[in-house]
């Protein structure tokens, strides 16, 4: 494989993974937005979920309106960053994306199907709650 080759994978790479952070980050706010605003308050968020490659697990509340605190945990169970913690905290306030390892972006990118449908099991009403949104994707 010739330079130009590797520098336009590592340009393509690189783009494709700062993708999957901002929709990792994406998803993770429009849920507990959700929950936030269409659930009886307060709502404990102190769930895991586990999945083959990486375990996802939600510690705080969420309040009242405006007062959320939520600190998102997930772990990647494989790869060159075996045991991987990616840390990452929401507030009502202040949303703050967590950085993340490039090395376990697509892991836990990979695993936000599963992520997604368990949340829907767990808070009743949330799918129902991002129909709009899921049919809006069919448009273009």
């Amino acid at each position: 494989m010739n330079n130009k080759n590797i520098a336009d994978q590592l340009i393509r790479g690189s783009a494709n993974i700062d993708q999957m952070e901002r929709e990792i980050h994406q998803i993770i706010t429009m849920i507990l937005g959700v929950i936030h605003y269409r659930r009886t308050l307060p709502v404990n968020m102190n769930k895991t979920f586990n999945f083959e490659s990486c375990q996802w697990n939600f510690q705080g509340q969420i309040e009242k309106m405006y007062k959320m605190a939520i600190e998102i945990d997930c772990k990647v169970k494989s790869g060159p960053e075996q045991c991987a913690s990616v840390r990452g905290y929401y507030y009502s306030t202040n949303l703050r994306q967590p950085m993340l390892n490039s090395e376990v972006v697509q892991v836990m990118h990979e695993s936000l199907p599963a992520l997604v449908k368990c949340m829907f099991d767990e808070y009743p009403g949330l799918e129902k709650s991002l129909e709009h949104i899921t049919k809006a994707a069919d448009k273009f």
